[in-house]
């Protein structure tokens, strides 16, 4: 059962999610030519202020659904119910927060909006309309989690996916009869709503005893939610001051409209790290097993063959995002006039490269549990990436923003490898760097010779002409790398292990 409902999970994620990215990408190139890149750059930047308010959330959810886990398995109503409740008050806590601090920031949030057009009551108005669909979520949303433990997400995925293609439907029409910003969010808020409530009608149906709102935990397992929480809690603020300011930071110190340019290449970008990152995570589950066995040299190996998984797929997409990006969204996408100088791309794609690269430490990490260890250096790039990029704004304009985060990723994931190797790998450190510069040389040696043949391509219809160069970049970064790699034991691992077993299946 539990290897069947994995499968469903894995499923349903993968369809929806390929569908959502889909209808996301019409969906932005009707609000673009119904609204326009101030509306654009408004969107984006409410949601990222309200991200950053969800950080009042500490990582409660992680720590009471990490306890859910054994008296599921050991069929503890009583336990799980009192767990139940106690994430049901969290959340409803965390939404009356951030509902109250939305108010505070509502009278100021103009300063977060330069060069804005809209009438400024207007623009506060559209704001409360996002923190009122933000706090919806966590009073309505709590009941998830308890399919979300026991293996059923695929039902909350299933009802999301429904409805957000109705609602994506729905809004499109909304952007083509009537352009009306605030029709599109009420969308929105009524999707969250229904969503939630057929999720809560079902939770309940499944698990009866969720109706009972008296129970409580023991005071010990109370203990160690709050222990896991202090260290989540700081992970969760670290995060969201790395990859939650970005928006914030262009909207009050670079422009709005810039914000909304802008937001077209991010949104590609995230969704094409979601897609790979969520597939790599399945294909080395082993090593939580592995660390729990103890055997370093297993343990190495996996670690090695992890990271050029995402080598593989790190050097791929960076080339091809950084050579095809701007002529999908200009030609293909949104016919859209603005876009990115190349330099500016350039360092965005790097970024996303590090964010690739980065992650084979991230999950380590986390599976081995030592966050502890990896606090001082990522409050490091926390406070580089915050105030290089403010600096960087202030001196170099947009691309100063960027480079603030590249040199917080680097000077983090240094620290972090070398904590990862000390705890965890026990290898030569100097091993897991000179990886990742060989990696990087290589990637950047493959990007020069995509450059140099793609040059000579030249066709009149975009559609082809991006599929050709994107079959070509693929052809090429796999030639070259299947070339350098093909005997060793990574490469090996993944031929023997992976490929030939999708082969066979089929």
């Amino acid at each position: 059962m539990r290897i069947q409902n994995t499968l469903k999970n894995g499923a349903v994620a993968m369809l929806s999610q390929l569908v959502i990215i889909i209808t996301g990408f019409i969906l932005r190139a009707y609000f673009i030519n119904a609204l326009g890149s101030e509306y654009l750059g408004l969107n984006g930047l409410f949601v990222d202020i309200l991200s950053i308010l969800s950080v009042t959330e500490l990582g409660i959810g992680s720590a009471i659904t990490f306890s859910m886990y054994k008296p599921i398995y050991e069929n503890d109503i009583s336990t799980v119910t009192g767990l139940m409740n106690l994430y049901r008050k969290a959340y409803r806590i965390i939404g009356t927060v951030i509902f109250g601090v939305s108010l505070l920031i509502l009278p100021f949030i103009q300063i977060f909006i330069k060069d804005y057009t809209l009438d400024l009551n207007y623009i506060r108005f559209i704001f409360m309309m996002f923190s009122v669909n933000t706090v919806l979520s966590y009073y309505l949303g709590y009941s998830r989690i308890i399919l979300f433990a026991k293996q059923k997400n695929y039902i909350v995925l299933l009802i999301d996916f429904i409805l957000k293609i109705i609602l994506t439907t729905s809004q499109i029409l909304v952007l083509i009869y009537t352009k009306n910003f605030v029709f599109y969010l009420t969308l929105t808020i009524t999707y969250t709503i229904l969503s939630n409530l057929i999720v809560r009608h079902i939770s309940f149906k499944q698990n009866p005893f969720l109706n009972d709102t008296k129970t409580r935990v023991s005071p010990e397992i109370r203990k160690k939610i709050f222990d896991s929480i202090k260290y989540l809690s700081i992970s969760s603020v670290i995060s969201v001051g790395v990859f939650g300011t970005d928006r914030l930071i262009i909207s009050s110190l670079i422009g709005i409209t810039i914000l909304g340019i802008y937001s077209n290449y991010s949104m590609i970008i995230q969704q094409v790290q979601l897609l790979f990152v969520s597939f790599l995570n399945g294909v080395v589950a082993s090593l939580g097993n592995l660390i729990a066995e103890g055997n370093i040299k297993k343990i190495q190996d996996i670690y090695y063959i992890y990271h050029f998984s995402y080598f593989l797929i790190a050097s791929f997409t960076s080339i091809a995002l950084f050579i095809l990006l701007t002529p999908f969204i200009v030609d293909i996408w949104l016919n859209f006039d603005y876009v990115m100088s190349d330099m500016i791309v350039a360092i965005i794609v790097f970024n996303s490269y590090l964010f690739f690269m980065r992650q084979p430490v991230w999950q380590s990490q986390t599976t081995a549990g030592i966050f502890k260890q990896f606090i001082p250096f990522s409050v490091v790039e926390f406070v580089i990436s915050l105030t290089v990029s403010i600096i960087g704004a202030l001196q170099f304009g947009i691309v100063g923003i960027f480079a603030g985060k590249t040199i917080a990723y680097l000077v983090s994931w240094i620290g972090q490898a070398y904590i990862l190797n000390k705890h965890v790998i026990h290898d030569h450190v100097a091993k897991i760097y000179r990886k990742q510069f060989e990696y990087l040389a290589l990637t950047l040696l493959e990007l020069l010779l995509c450059v140099f043949l793609l040059q000579y391509i030249d066709i009149s219809n975009a559609v082809i002409e991006f599929i050709v160069k994107g079959t070509l970049i693929f052809i090429v970064t796999t030639i070259i790398n299947v070339s350098i790699y093909s005997r060793t034991m990574e490469f090996n691992y993944l031929k023997n292990s992976v490929f030939n077993k999708l082969l066979k299946k089929n």
